[in-house]
């Protein structure tokens, strides 16, 4: 019977797309020339796991070798320093959460990125999750350079890019419209002035910090403002409420910058795609290393989606986790995904084996017919004919008793492993709903 490799799906439910996804670039080939593409995200001495995106979709799939298969391991020189995407896909509060976003980080920081970039496609959303998201962000950057690599930012996206030092945006590119809004249950509502006052002095500091001229984040705010550009002496782009200089934000409008726009008063620089962006911020080529800090990130968006999606199910009102919740559980929902992880790579395993079983008897069938008619050629007797078909009878009751001794116990663990990947993933369940009473 041949040698068994294991398949595992690794879900990445919700809305984000992978922009400008990195192949994966390490390879391993088998013995029979079997070549295999994606991240090596597992090895030990018996065997090595490999991670590949699945084309066309956002679903991968990570497949565990035997060592004794594989001849070699080739993974691409690295070149130049070592950077993570992070997906800011979506609606903040939704798609894209605090907790989704420090999980990235975590990962980042353990691959070792340099610089992180946050790959924005955003509408904007909540404004509390905003200010979480600002806060991870900035404890973020004293361990990497964050970038906001935008495709389209409004609102709260926008206020979240103008957050990091450095904004690239794509030629078709779109940041501004960042007005604050509460919903009711009658629909959108302005925010109490006392509120939104303290709001717009909080998101001042990051953007300031960030280098950023908070006119940029009173002319998406404000209706009744002004913005001029014009040109310092040092040459560069600067905004003025009032002046001699183009007028890039009448009164009665909201700031919403094209990508020659952003670029033009200073606030973005242009980059056509990730490559571009590195030339720009490290000099020259970088390299990304693995995707995990991306999946990462999706992966705990997806978790905190379809908790929301089985409360309101229950006919509940959709729970928040909190980040401190999450992390508290992070080590026990991590021990649980990787049980329920090997779960699926032994079911996988066992239906291979009896696959490769049932391949085996009919391949066994083959040859034990073979010699019978090879027998029945040398015969000069019917007694010869007679002890040929006695030792194909034989053979192949022999062949039978084996292979269904072997079925039936390939068919009792299959059986086992289902019962335990229900219970790992009704603990999974009682987990993940304990977290919503917090």
């Amino acid at each position: 019977m041949r040698s068994v490799t294991r398949f595992v799906a690794l879900a990445m439910v919700g809305a984000a797309t992978l922009q400008g996804k990195a192949a994966r670039g390490d390879e391993v080939t088998l013995l029979d020339g079997k070549t295999f593409r994606g991240e090596v995200i597992a090895e030990d001495a018996r065997s090595i796991t490999l991670q590949m995106d699945l084309p066309g979709s956002s679903i991968s799939l990570s497949r565990q070798f035997k060592k004794s298969q594989v001849k070699s391991v080739t993974r691409p020189k690295m070149v130049g320093p070592a950077y993570a995407t992070l997906p800011v896909d979506g609606e903040i509060g939704k798609e894209v959460t605090a907790a989704s976003l420090q999980a990235g980080f975590d990962e980042a920081k353990r691959a070792g990125a340099k610089y992180v970039v946050l790959d924005i496609d955003s509408g904007g959303g909540s404004i509390k999750e905003l200010l979480s998201i600002l806060d991870v962000v900035t404890s973020a950057q004293s361990n990497c350079q964050v970038v906001a690599y935008v495709h389209n930012a409004y609102s709260a996206a926008a206020i979240l890019a103008m957050s990091c030092k450095q904004i690239y945006v794509t030629p078709r590119g779109v940041i501004g419209a960042a007005v604050h809004y509460m919903m009711t249950k009658n629909g959108p509502a302005d925010v109490e002035a006392k509120f939104m006052s303290a709001l717009e002095a909080k998101e001042r500091a990051y953007i300031a910090a960030a280098g950023h001229d908070p006119l940029f984040l009173r002319g998406m705010m404000e209706m009744d403002v002004e913005l001029h550009l014009e040109t310092n002496l040092a040459g560069h782009p600067m905004l003025s409420t009032e002046g001699a200089g183009k007028v890039i934000k009448a009164k009665g409008t909201i700031l919403t910058l094209t990508a020659a726009e952003a670029v033009e008063t200073g606030l973005a620089h242009p980059a056509a795609d990730i490559a571009e962006v590195g030339k720009q911020v490290a000099g020259g080529a970088w390299s990304e290393p693995t995707r995990r800090p991306w999946e990462a990130a999706m992966a705990v968006a997806a978790s905190q989606e379809r908790v929301d999606r089985e409360q309101a199910n229950l006919g509940g009102h959709p729970p928040t986790l909190t980040r401190a919740a999450l992390m508290r559980a992070k080590p026990e929902l991590d021990a649980n995904k990787q049980a329920i992880l090997e779960l699926m790579a032994k079911r996988a395993a066992n239906h291979d084996a009896i696959a490769d079983l049932d391949r085996d008897a009919d391949a066994k069938e083959l040859k034990i017919a073979s010699d019978y008619h090879a027998a029945l050629a040398n015969c000069k007797t019917q007694v010869d004919v007679a002890h040929a078909k006695d030792v194909r009878d034989a053979q192949f009751a022999e062949m039978l008793k084996t292979a269904d001794a072997t079925m039936a116990k390939l068919k009792s663990d299959g059986q086992a492993i289902e019962r335990e990947l229900k219970e790992v993933r009704a603990k999974q369940k009682d987990l993940i709903a304990s977290l919503t009473g917090e």
